[in-house]
C-alpha cells in the first residue's frame, strides 16, 4: 500500500559454493525502495548497492545470517537470509613416482608430467642410493636428475642433492621440502639428487642417468609443493624397460583433496612402435593397488569394464594419442577417493621390453 514501508520478497535461504563464483542475489521488495544494505557477508563476497545485488566469490565454507534492508520514504524493511557456503569439491594429483631398472639409451627411466596453469612448485627427486633404505641392493648408484621442457631444452639438472649444477646448497630448503610433503628423508653427502623448480603451463620430462653408464633400480618422484593454487599436475608418465622381478615397472601417485577423481591409466607398449621405440613390451598388464589390495586390472584396452569407446572418448578428452583397434595395450578407467595408489605394469608371459604406464586427470576439477 503507499506510505507502507518496504517488505523483502526475495528468498531467504541461498546456496554457494566455497571458491566458486556466487550466484547474484538481487534484493527485491515491494513500495518502492530507494536504497538497500547488507551486512554480515560471507568472506569474499561484496554488496552492489546501486544494483542491490549480492556478488563475487565467497572464500569460506559455513552458514551465514546475513542481514538485508530495503529502506523508501517512509521506513525500512529488514530480513533475515541464510547463505549455506559448501566446501569445494576438490581432488588434483599431488605425487607421482616411478621405480624401474634404469640405465643407458632405451633403458633410461623417463618420466614425463603436464602441469594447467602457471607457477606450479614442484620438487622433483631421482632416487638411487637411498634405495638401500629399503633393502633394495642393485640401485643405481650415481643418478644424475634432468628436467627438460616441451621444446627438449633443459629447465635444471642435479647430481647429489644437497648441492645444485650452479654450486648452491639447497640441501636444508629441501630436506625441509620434503618433510612438508611427507617424503622420506635422504642421508647427508647421499649420491641422490633432488630440484626444486617452478614450471608453467605445458609438458616437461625428466631422465634418469649415471654418469658412467652403469644400470640400476632408480626411482623419480615428483612432489606438489604449493605456488599457484589453480595450478595442478593433469598428466604424470613414466617410460622404462620392463624386465622380470625387480624390474617390472611401478608407477606410484597420491590424489589429495576431499572428492573423488576419476583417471585414466594406460599401459602402452605395441602401440610404442609407431613412435619410434624398438623392442616394445609386446603384451602389457596394468595392476591399481590401494596398498596391497588390487583395486582393477587390465591386460586389453579393447576389453574389461570399459568399452573401448569410453577409453577413446576419455583418451581423446585428455589429449592422449589413441590406442589402435587391435593392439594389446592396456588401459582403464576408475574413480577413486583421495588416497595414495600404486600401478604396476608387467609382462603377460613374462616378456621383457619397453612400456609406458600413464596416469591422467580426467575429471580436472581443481582449478
Amino acid at each position: 500500500m503507499p506510505g507502507d514501508a518496504p517488505v523483502i520478497t526475495s528468498p531467504t535461504t541461498v546456496s554457494g559454493t566455497a571458491d566458486t563464483a556466487f550466484p547474484t542475489y538481487l534484493i527485491t521488495a515491494t513500495g518502492s525502495p530507494t536504497s538497500y544494505t547488507a551486512s554480515q557477508l560471507p568472506p569474499g563476497l561484496i554488496f552492489n548497492s546501486t544494483a542491490a545485488a549480492i556478488c563475487g566469490t565467497p572464500t569460506a565454507a559455513g552458514s551465514y545470517a546475513v542481514t538485508i534492508t530495503a529502506t523508501n520514504s517512509t521506513g525500512t524493511g529488514t530480513a533475515i537470509i541464510t547463505m549455506v557456503i559448501a566446501p569445494f569439491g576438490f581432488s588434483h594429483i599431488v605425487n607421482f613416482s616411478a621405480r624401474a631398472l634404469s640405465g643407458a639409451g632405451s633403458e633410461t627411466l623417463i618420466v614425463g608430467f603436464a602441469v594447467s596453469g602457471d607457477g606450479k612448485n614442484l620438487m622433483v627427486r631421482g632416487i638411487g642410493p637411498s634405495l638401500a633404505l629399503f633393502n633394495i641392493s642393485d640401485f643405481l648408484p650415481a643418478p644424475i636428475l634432468t628436467l627438460y621442457n616441451n621444446n627438449g631444452s633443459i629447465e635444471a639438472t642435479d647430481s647429489g642433492w644437497e648441492v645444485s649444477s650452479s654450486g648452491q646448497n639447497d640441501g636444508a630448503l629441501i630436506a625441509a621440502t620434503a618433510a612438508s610433503v611427507g617424503a622420506f628423508s635422504l642421508p647427508a653427502n647421499s649420491l641422490d639428487s633432488a630440484l626444486l623448480v617452478t614450471v608453467d603451463n605445458g609438458v616437461h620430462t625428466s631422465g634418469l642417468l649415471t654418469t658412467n653408464g652403469a644400470s640400476g633400480i632408480g626411482l623419480i618422484e615428483i612432489y606438489d609443493t604449493g605456488g599457484n593454487p589453480h595450478a595442478c599436475l593433469t598428466n604424470v608418465s613414466a617410460r622404462m624397460n620392463v624386465t622380470n622381478g625387480d624390474g617390472i615397472l611401478i608407477a606410484g601417485f597420491v590424489i589429495g583433496g576431499n572428492a573423488p577423481k576419476t583417471v585414466l591409466i594406460r599401459g602402452v607398449g605395441p602401440t610404442l612402435s609407431e613412435f619410434g621405440v624398438t623392442d616394445v613390451l609386446p603384451d602389457p598388464q596394468i595392476v591399481v593397488f590401494s596398498g596391497t589390495t588390487p583395486l582393477a586390472s587390465n591386460s586389453n584396452w579393447e576389453s574389461g569394464a570399459n568399452t573401448p569407446t569410453q577409453i577413446s572418448a576419455a583418451s581423446a578428452l585428455v589429449g592422449a594419442f589413441q590406442l589402435p583397434a587391435g593392439s594389446k595395450d592396456a588401459a582403464l578407467l576408475i574413480t577413486l577417493p583421495p588416497g595414495t595408489y600404486t600401478v604396476q605394469v608387467n609382462s603377460l608371459s613374462n616378456n621383457i621390453g619397453v612400456a609406458l604406464v600413464e596416469v591422467y586427470d580426467v575429471s580436472q576439477d581443481s582449478q
